[in-house]
């Protein structure tokens, strides 16, 4: 049996697991300290915000081929798209060096990148990668549909037609309709729909995330803020 990530449950109706192999048991309460505990939330989080970063990065990086090839990257409207993807990538990627440059040691001396961005690019992640697919679908557009399959070194006898009709704007048909499959593994395939649906829900709920970050913010420095307004005299 295989699987393309470790995620999976499993059932056993009779298994022998000895006691120094078990870590929990019966112990909801320790579970709920794992997930509140600061290193295991800023380590854990941290590594996955980068794995979104290179993520962003890899999909704006076929969409700007894709509208490249297709001749679509001069329209205000494509490039309106991908200046948004690209200010996707930006914006977390600041996110990731801001928790890296306000890290700061715990109580046993092990350095932790501040959580307060690193939650932030992650409430964001679970919109910034599904609108990013949206953006490639719509750029890349019927183009995803008409995808020629099989082996393409065995088409050599139709070559000229497939480079005169297939061809992208600096690439030979060959080329462009591998970036056209990549693309369509991020969107269309099993492998993309999961990919889409994880980077949504991987860390629970969004609802409760983002809520879960208003309801810790420190709230009185933004009262503090408005106050001096409410009692001036002007």
């Amino acid at each position: 049996m295989q699987y393309d990530e470790m995620d999976a449950v499993l059932f056993f109706d009779d298994v022998f697991v000895p006691w120094e192999r078990v870590l929990l048991h019966n112990n909801p309460e320790a579970v709920w300290q794992i997930r509140c505990n600061a290193a295991s939330s800023s380590l854990a989080y941290h590594q996955s915000i980068i794995r979104l970063h290179s993520k962003l990065e890899f999909i704006t990086a076929i969409t700007s081929s894709i509208a490249k090839e297709i001749g679509v990257d001069a329209f205000l409207n494509v490039q309106e798209q991908l200046g948004e993807m690209i200010s996707q990538m930006h914006t977390i990627e600041g996110l990731i060096i801001a928790s890296e440059a306000q890290a700061a040691p715990d109580v046993h001396g092990n350095w932790l990148p501040s959580f307060k961005y690193i939650e932030t690019a992650r409430n964001l992640g679970n919109r910034y990668y599904p609108r990013a697919v949206e953006i490639l679908k719509t750029i890349a557009a019927g183009g995803l549909i008409q995808i020629p399959s099989g082996n393409l070194e065995l088409q050599n006898s139709i070559s000229p037609m497939m480079n005169k009709y297939l061809g992208g704007v600096t690439m030979q048909a060959t080329e462009k309709i591998r970036l056209f499959q990549l693309a369509w593994e991020l969107t269309g395939s099993p492998l993309g729909a999961r990919h889409d649906l994880y980077e949504r829900f991987y860390a629970g709920d969004p609802v409760r995330n983002r809520a879960s970050q208003y309801m810790q913010y420190d709230k009185d420095r933004l009262y503090a803020r408005v106050e001096p307004w409410l009692h001036s005299k002007g």
